[in-house]
Order: C-alpha cells, then structure tokens, then sequence
C-alpha cells in the first residue's frame, strides 16, 4: 500500500502542538490528525489569528491537516455531566475543521447499551449528524464499548452523509459488513492479559492487519487509516507503525 496515505496523530508523541508537528514532519509524515482538545486548540485560545498562523506552520512544514479528533473520556458526548459543554466543543471543533481545510473530525461516544444513558447517547448521535451536515465536515463516531457492525447500524440509521462510523484496532478487529460507513481507522496493536488489552509494538500483538486493510480496501479504501499508538509517548512508536503496514504489502 502507498503509506504516504498514513495519519499520524499527534497525540502520540505527547508534545506540544507545535513542536508534535514539528517532530511529524522531520519524520516524514505528510498528513497529520490534531487533537482538537490540546490546549492551543481551545476554542478560546484559537482564534482567526491563531488559525492563520496554524495554517501557515502547517504548510511551511509540507504538512496536511487530515483530520481532528476528540477524544472524550467516559460515554464521550454522552457524558451526562458534561454533553453540553462537549457538544459544544465539537461544534468548534468542525468549524476549526473547515478552516484548516481538514477532511473530518472524529469524536467518541458510547452509552447506547446502558438504560442510563442510552437516551442521552442517541441524542448526542442525532446532534452530531446534524452538525456535519450544517457545517458540511464529515464527523467519524468512534464507541469503544460496541461491536463494529452496532456502531455501523446506529450510523445507517442516522440517513446523514456526512456521518461516520471510526474503528480502532484494539476494540475492533473485523470490519465485516460495517465497512462502507467507515471514515476512520485508528491502527495500533494489542494483545489480551487476562481481562485486558495490553497496547505492544505493530506485529508483536494480536491484530491481524493484513485482514483489517484487506476489509478497508475491499470497501473501496475511503477509510483514512491513522497511526495511534498510545503506549508512552515513545519518540519512534509511529515511524514503527508506519514501517510495518508498509512491509505487509511486501510479504
């Protein structure tokens, strides 16, 4: 595969904006995907101004925005402390998006399988449809407590374009028939220890990602494949990442 087409989140080099894009570019990477909960991106710190300047360091670094993500901790936009203030952050979230030029945004939310929150998280779901659709950013929703082909369903039923369905390989190994409706594929491999999942080096853990980009492909490849590894913030964890899907394509 061409990996040029990689992500690399940002996230995972655990620094702070600028110098995390700084580190992607010197490492070769050409699309990027933002948190839109760092710090500098907060809706209150970036302005016009701070988004003219983002813009201009992108495009002297050769960079592509591809994408923003916000990783909501709990049921994400279901959160029935906070669903409106996170509701809100996305709505600036997939402004900041479209004046990047970036191609989506992707956000958490869960709780559709629990009786306190099930509501909540559909009305969360319907809001977000709705935001993609008015601001015309495709928004990924990624639900780390549900099966795929839930999440896919959930998604259809939404009759909304511009809303996606986002995986992560250590919670969704098959895409099977969910695979048309997803925009977003977060890559890093995992291996069960007992009751949990433990995050190891790309090929040393339980994924099959010869099976998961084969199903993304055989989709029609729309899915924007994104290099997330969390463990620790290691400087090479995503060079690793990317050396390794390339070398699946010369076995």
């Amino acid at each position: 595969m061409d990996t040029g087409r990689l992500v690399a989140a940002l996230d995972a080099y655990a620094l702070p904006l600028r110098a995390a894009l700084e580190r992607g570019a010197s490492q070769g990477f050409r699309r990027v995907e933002l948190s839109a909960l760092a710090p500098e991106l907060d809706p209150g710190a970036c302005g016009e101004s701070a988004r003219r300047h983002l813009r201009k360091f992108l495009a002297d670094l050769g960079l592509e925005p591809a994408g923003l993500s916000l990783r909501f901790p709990g049921a994400g936009l279901a959160d029935p402390a906070s669903a409106e203030q996170r509701l809100d952050r996305l709505r600036a979230a997939l402004e900041l998006a479209s004046s990047l030029g970036a191609r989506q945004a992707s956000v958490t939310l869960s709780g559709f399988d629990d009786a306190r929150s099930a509501g909540l998280a559909e009305e969360a779901l319907r809001a977000t449809a709705e935001l993609a659709d008015r601001v015309g950013t495709p928004v990924c929703v990624l639900d780390p407590r549900a099966p795929l082909d839930q999440c896919a369903q959930r998604v259809r039923a939404c009759r909304c374009p511009a809303l996606l369905v986002a995986m992560d390989t250590a919670w969704h190994a098959d895409t099977g028939a969910a695979a048309r409706p997803i925009g977003a594929a977060y890559l890093r491999d995992v291996r069960r220890v007992g009751p949990r999942l433990e995050e190891v080096d790309f090929g040393a853990g339980e994924v099959d990602f010869h099976s998961v980009l084969a199903g993304l492909e055989g989709a029609g490849g729309g899915a924007t494949l994104i290099l997330r590894p969390e463990a620790g913030g290691r400087v090479d964890a995503l060079v690793r990442g990317r050396e390794y899907i390339a070398s699946l394509s010369r076995r």
